[in-house]
């Protein structure tokens, strides 16, 4: 994800209203037989092989029908813990993952976030615990109710931002962007935009672009007369 969105910022940019731009423009769609295509390698030693091989005729119907479990289950699961738990009856351990899973002092914060397990209890007597994906919506519901709706505007901006920094070729949004795309393509699934999986890349990058930058020079007079250009920012690293 890295690469391509590298890639279509930087070297694949054609200009509007051409045909590559349209193609250029269906790029998500085009990453779903790639998904197909990581799913089988990664499941053909971690479950094919060892189970699934005497259930299924061939891998592929395997894995369609098991993607399709994986976000159908998801859904259901949401749906179904807003339906029987009710809304603004969870301790937020979803919201505050990234705080729990803290190195070193992660665990102390832990009695404050509150440590029920509504959401295993739930599978348990409801649902499956194999398939135990909540979705990345409905979760914040059950924690907040209706106050929800303020996390989904803060996620909104938050997304809004860095996809505007990545236009602009801004170097943390170019990285950040990537991480938190993936959490936004995957919300159906699992809440992965306040999980400790985001916490660990969005924290490295900002450390390097923040703290281990150096600032851009700014360009001799001489120079900026001769091209006609203003003065470069001394920000950090771009």
């Amino acid at each position: 994800m890295p690469w391509a969105l590298m890639m279509a910022r930087f070297r694949l940019r054609p200009p509007r209203g051409s045909l590559r731009a349209a193609l250029l423009a269906l790029g998500p769609f085009a990453a779903i037989p790639p998904l197909i295509g990581f799913f089988i390698v990664n499941e053909y030693n971690r479950s094919w092989e060892t189970y699934y091989i005497n259930i299924y005729d061939n891998i592929f119907d395997f894995a369609l029908e098991r993607l399709g479990l994986y976000y159908s289950t998801a859904i259901n699961n949401g749906a179904g813990l807003l339906t029987i738990m009710g809304w603004g009856t969870g301790a937020p351990t979803f919201t505050f993952d990234w705080l729990v899973r803290f190195p070193v002092v992660g665990e102390s914060f832990r009695p404050l976030v509150g440590g029920d397990d509504g959401y295993g209890m739930f599978l348990n007597t409801f649902g499956d615990p194999e398939f135990n994906n909540p979705s990345g919506i409905f979760v914040h519901f059950y924690e907040w109710g209706g106050f929800a709706l303020l996390e989904a505007a803060l996620m909104g901006w938050l997304l809004g931002r860095s996809y505007a920094g990545w236009r602009a070729g801004h170097g943390f949004w170019c990285c950040a962007h990537a991480v938190l795309l993936v959490s936004l393509m995957e919300i159906l699934r699992v809440p992965n935009l306040f999980s400790g999986r985001n916490f660990v890349p969005l924290a490295l990058l900002w450390l390097v672009f923040r703290c281990l930058g150096r600032p851009v020079a700014r360009a001799p007079a001489s120079v900026r007369a001769l091209y006609g250009r203003p003065n470069l920012p001394s920000a950090g690293p771009r």
